[in-house]
């Protein structure tokens, strides 16, 4: 796997604007384009900054307003990566860095497109498979929790303070929902009444739960499959042990040196 270029993993489907362009454009441009994240280009086609979904989020804890340019929200300077280089290459930086995307330049240093978790999680797939890796064994075990009655703030300032990509929402240790980045990117709005609602009328349900025995490898399958980014791990009880997301994959890649 390791011996992949990053250039055979690359995600061609860039989301590019200004960094002039209101928020709410850039907002709008990741829904339709169910991406995470906008390229800032400047007018000389230079990448000036990336916005994120997390950039998103971190915002909602604060004065937000979609009609500011996407400039004072973006994150930079935007991490990149040769073409050339390898897919071991790209998952310690993003592992190192504590980043979700990286822009792949190629040999002039013209922007390619941009790897994600997700991209590399393909390209790990064979490596759990050939490995038997459990969800035990990857998974976190503090996957942020929240009750269902719980303000959608507060659950916006946990997943700032724990740069946490999604919170679960459970009910007595039951999953019964999850609110993630994307959920709230989708439906950010700078109207304080919605803050204050509970994040049960925010979240996603039911939850995704897989058992701490399954295979890591059957479970990015099914990931890909319902287009989604993390699981529950639940014990027999219905209890939640943990969660399992590709950014938690790609923290697991030193096993495969």
């Amino acid at each position: 796997m390791f011996r992949r270029a990053v250039s055979e993993i690359v995600n061609p489907g860039l989301a590019m604007l200004s960094p002039d362009e209101p928020l709410a454009v850039a907002l709008s441009l990741m829904r339709e384009k169910g991406t995470s994240c906008v390229m800032a280009v400047s007018s000389e086609n230079k990448v000036v900054g990336i916005l994120t979904e997390r950039d998103v989020v971190k915002s909602l804890a604060g004065p937000f307003d979609t009609a500011a340019p996407m400039r004072f929200l973006m994150s930079r300077p935007v991490s990149g990566i040769m073409k050339d280089l390898s897919v071991e290459d790209a998952c310690r930086m993003l592992t190192d860095g504590e980043i979700r995307h990286l822009a792949v330049m190629d040999n002039k240093g013209g922007l390619m497109g941009y790897i994600s978790h997700a991209n590399v999680v393909d390209a790990l797939a064979v490596e759990f498979m050939c490995e038997n890796i459990l969800c035990s064994e990857v998974m976190n075990p503090r996957m942020a929790a929240v009750s269902p009655q719980t303000p959608l703030i507060e659950t916006v300032k946990l997943m700032v303070e724990r740069r946490a990509g999604a919170v679960a929402v459970l009910a007595d240790g039951k999953p019964a929902g999850v609110v993630t980045e994307r959920d709230l990117t989708r439906r950010a709005t700078a109207d304080a009444q919605v803050l204050t609602q509970p994040v049960s009328a925010f979240m996603t349900s039911p939850a995704v739960c897989v058992p701490p025995e399954g295979m890591v490898y059957k479970i990015i399958l099914y990931m890909k499959q319902k287009g989604i980014r993390r699981v529950m791990v639940v014990n027999n009880a219905g209890l939640m042990v943990g969660g399992l997301s590709f950014a938690d994959m790609v923290r697991f890649h030193p096993r495969f040196l």
